[in-house]
C-alpha cells in the first residue's frame, strides 16, 4: 500500500522538477535554521545569494542559447542556479561586494560550460563543479566553495529527501556502492595515515569509527545525492558505474593531497566526469521526425530518421527535450524506451496520450514532419543477455511492451532462436500494439506469445485476467529456469515481482525495465 502511494505520488513529477522542489526545501529549511541561529550563516544572505544566481544562471543560458541557436532550459538553470546557492558560501552585496561578484562569476562559468566544454552537443563536466572549481582557480581562497550544506543540522533533510531521489531514479544501488566504496576508502586511509603517524591500536579504532561517522557528517551525502548522481555526465550501466564512483570516492577523501594537488568534493568529480567521459562518450542529437502513427486511438508512434553515429541496444531508452512556450509541473524532458531495433532504418518512439495530458505531450503531438527535437543519454542495462542460452520471459504490462518490441524485433531480424516466452497484459484488447511484430516471433523463431486483458469485453477470445502466481504458473511452467524481463507501470512492475518472489524465483533472475521522469 505504501509502495502504491509512493510511486503514484511520485509519477506526478519528472526527475529534474523533484530534484527542484528537493533544492527549494533545503534552501526554505537553510533560511529557517539561520533565523533561529542554528546555521553559521545569515538569512538575508542566503536569500541573497539565492537570487543573484538565479538572475545569473537564467541570463546566461538565454545568451549562449540566443547565441549558438540551440534550444533553452530555463529548469536546468534554476537547479544549478539552487545547488551553487548551498555550496557556494551565502554572501551579501552589503558586506561584501567583492565576494557578491566572485559569486556571480561562478554562476556564469557553470552556465557557459554547458555550451562551450561539449562533445556532440552534450556537456562532459558536472556544471555545478565545474563552475565552483573555475571561481577557486581565477580567484584563489576568495572562489573557494564553503559547502555550507553540509551542517549536521542539515543532514535529516539532506538524506530524508535524497532517499526519495534515488527511489524516483531507482539508484538505490548506485548510491548504495558509492557509500560502501567512500567508508572502505575513508577507513583504509584512516588506517594508513594512523599506523605512518605510529599511533597506538585504540587510537587506531577510535580513528577508524570516526571514519565511518565522517561519512554522513560532511558534505558528502549532498555531493553523492544531487551532485553525483547528474545524469548526463555519470555512466549509464553499472559496470562504468562502479568505476566512476571508486575514482569520486577516492578523490573525495578529505584532506587528500597527491602530486601537490589539494582535491575537493568538486575537483574529485570533476576527475570522475571525465573518467566518464573516456569510458563511453555520449552526444546529444537532433532526431528529425518522419512521421507520426496512430497505433490505437489513445497510442501514437513516431518515426525518427537514424542521425549519423546514433548507436543504442534494443531494449535501451533515450531523453527527449521539448523546447516549450509553456511548461507545467512536469518540465520540458522525458524518457522513453525505443520501440525501434537497430536492425531498422528508423528510430520508433511510442507513447501514450490520455485526454488530459502535459505540455510536453501536447507539444510533441503537434510534431510535422521534418521538425526535430533533441536527444540525449541513451541509456539502460535492460537488454538482452549475451549468452544466446539464457531462456528469457518477457512480462508486459500496457506500453511496458514498447522495449520488448525493440528486443523481439532484433531477434527476429538476426534469426536469434532464442528460448522466448512473451506475456503481454493491457487491460483492454483495443490497447494492444505490436501484435504483428510478437505474431512475426511465433513464425520466425519459436517465441511463445500469450496475451491476457484484464478488463476483456465479450467478444475476446484470448486469456483474461491478472498476470499473476497463478498464471505465471500456468503459462511459464518452467519458469525457475528463466530470467524474467518486467516493464510496465511502477504498481504493474511490482506486482509481477511480488508474484515471482512468491513462486520462488530468485532475485536475480528478474529483471525490471527503468527510466525516470516519463
Amino acid at each position: 500500500m505504501i509502495d502504491r502511494f509512493l510511486n503514484k505520488f511520485l509519477d506526478q513529477f519528472t526527475m529534474y522538477r523533484l530534484v527542484l522542489y528537493y533544492l527549494v526545501a533545503l534552501l526554505s529549511l537553510a533560511v529557517v535554521l539561520s533565523s533561529f541561529g542554528l546555521l553559521p550563516v545569515k538569512p538575508i544572505a542566503v536569500l541573497e545569494t539565492t537570487a543573484l544566481l538565479l538572475v545569473v544562471t537564467l541570463v546566461t543560458n538565454w545568451a549562449f542559447s540566443v547565441l549558438l541557436r540551440v534550444p533553452t532550459n530555463q529548469e536546468s538553470s534554476v537547479i544549478t542556479a539552487l545547488i551553487l546557492a548551498l555550496v557556494l558560501g551565502p554572501v551579501s552585496l552589503d558586506s561584501d561586494p567583492l565576494r557578491f561578484g566572485i559569486v556571480a562569476m561562478g554562476g556564469a562559468f557553470a552556465m557557459a560550460s554547458k555550451y562551450l566544454l561539449v562533445w556532440r552537443r552534450h556537456h562532459i563536466f558536472n556544471p555545478v563543479a565545474l563552475g565552483i572549481f573555475l571561481t577557486g582557480v581565477v580567484f584563489g581562497d576568495g572562489g573557494a566553495a564553503s559547502w555550507w550544506v553540509g551542517q549536521l543540522v542539515m543532514l535529516p533533510a539532506i538524506i530524508l529527501g535524497g532517499l526519495i531521489l534515488i527511489r524516483k531514479t531507482n539508484r538505490l544501488r548506485f548510491m548504495g556502492a558509492f557509500f560502501l566504496i567512500f567508508t572502505v576508502f575513508l577507513s583504509g586511509w584512516s588506517l594508513f595515515q594512523s599506523l605512518t603517524q605510529g599511533l597506538p591500536a585504540d587510537q587506531i579504532g577510535q580513528n577508524l569509527g570516526f571514519s565511518f561517522l565522517l561519512t554522513f557528517e560532511t558534505e558528502i551525502p549532498f555531493f553523492a545525492f544531487v551532485m553525483l548522481t547528474e545524469p548526463l555526465t555519470s555512466p549509464t550501466r553499472f559496470g562504468p558505474q562502479l568505476v566512476y564512483l571508486c575514482v569520486a570516492a577516492f578523490f573525495a577523501l578529505p584532506m587528500l593531497s597527491l602530486a601537490g594537488i589539494n582535491f575537493s568534493p568538486e575537483l574529485a568529480l570533476l576527475t570522475a566526469n571525465l573518467v566518464s567521459f573516456v569510458l563511453g562518450p555520449r552526444g546529444r542529437h537532433s532526431l528529425v521526425l518522419k512521421e507520426q502513427r496512430a497505433l490505437t486511438p489513445d497510442t501514437v508512434g513516431f518515426a525518427f530518421a537514424v542521425p549519423k553515429g546514433f548507436k543504442y541496444r534494443p531494449g535501451q531508452y533515450l531523453e527527449l527535450t521539448l523546447p516549450l512556450e509553456k511548461g507545467d509541473s512536469r518540465g520540458n524532458r522525458r524518457y522513453l524506451s525505443f520501440a525501434s531495433s537497430p536492425t531498422e532504418d528508423e528510430l520508433l518512439i511510442v507513447s501514450r496520450f490520455p485526454e488530459r495530458t502535459s505540455a510536453f505531450k501536447t507539444k510533441w503531438r503537434t510534431m510535422e514532419p521534418g521538425q526535430a527535437l533533441w536527444a540525449a543519454e541513451v541509456s539502460g542495462d535492460f537488454v538482452l543477455p549475451k549468452d544466446p542460452r539464457v531462456k528469457l520471459a518477457f512480462i508486459a504490462g500496457g506500453i511496458g511492451v514498447t522495449p520488448f518490441r525493440s528486443m523481439v524485433k532484433s531477434l527476429v531480424d538476426t534469426r536469434d532462436t532464442r528460448d522466448l516466452v512473451v506475456v503481454d497484459s493491457h487491460s483492454l484488447a483495443e490497447h494492444r500494439v505490436f501484435d504483428d511484430v510478437l505474431e512475426e516471433a511465433t513464425q520466425t523463431i519459436g517465441a511463445k506469445v500469450v496475451s491476457t486483458i484484464t478488463r476483456p469485453s465479450p467478444g475476446w477470445k484470448g486469456e483474461r485476467g491478472p498476470v499473476d502466481a497463478e498464471f505465471l504458473t500456468q503459462h511459464v511452467p518452467d519458469l525457475h529456469d528463466r530470467t524474467f524481463f518486467v516493464s510496465g507501470s511502477p504498481s504493474f512492475v511490482e506486482h509481477v515481482k511480488k508474484a515471482l518472489r512468491s513462486l520462488k524465483v530468485r532475485r536475480w533472475r528478474i529483471r525490471t525495465d527503468f527510466f525516470p521522469g516519463y
